[in-house]
């Protein structure tokens, strides 16, 4: 695993928890982007709008059959003029997001409402429509997830979720598809 990390202290206590193969500190949106990544796991900065710019250009370092799931401010479910082109790419491409409880990164110092998304590289042929969270999922639940530790460790169990579904669709790509013939009979 390969960690960016802007904050050189972050950076370090990143390094010091030997998590990630390798920290590099610079700023993520200059990293030139490579399709290299079977999987990106993101926790981006929220300031002005800025997990979007972070999760649409991580995108770009996924190989074909790769998914990113990233923990996002909650305005970006909202349809507002400044999150319709991303929600628009979320939703083409088959994302999923999944409301995270209230105050759920309180004990690192962030109170606002957050949200989980997964987005595979390429939508799946069994794609559901996309449904965003409504506000009030998590409205009565206070429960903390903790330690930064703890907070990798269920985003990890989500993209291990993601990732069953995304096999499950990679499995039932493999079966051949059902052919049509003039007349709308079907042959298999």
């Amino acid at each position: 695993m390969e960690c960016i990390e802007r904050d050189p202290g972050y950076a370090a206590a990143l390094s010091d928890t030997h998590i990630a193969r390798r920290v590099r500190v610079a700023d993520f949106l200059t990293v030139p982007a490579e399709p290299r990544f079977d999987r990106v796991l993101m926790n981006p900065p929220f300031t002005r709008g800025t997990d979007i710019a972070h999760v649409t250009h991580a995108l770009r370092f996924l190989k074909p059959d790769g998914v990113l799931v990233s923990v996002m401010w909650w305005t970006v479910t909202e349809q507002t003029g400044s999150t319709a082109a991303f929600r628009n790419l979320v939703e083409q491409r088959g994302g999923l997001a999944e409301a995270l409880p209230a105050r759920a990164f309180a004990q690192s110092g962030t109170t606002t409402g957050t949200f989980l998304v997964a987005i595979p590289a390429i939508r799946p042929a069994d794609a559901r429509p996309m449904v965003w969270p409504a506000r009030d999922i998590h409205a009565q639940d206070t429960e903390e997830l903790g330690t930064p530790a703890d907070i990798a460790a269920e985003i990890v169990a989500y993209l291990h979720t993601a990732v069953a579904a995304f096999k499950e669709v990679a499995a039932a790509l493999t079966k051949p598809a059902p052919t049509t013939v003039p007349g709308d009979i079907e042959v298999s």
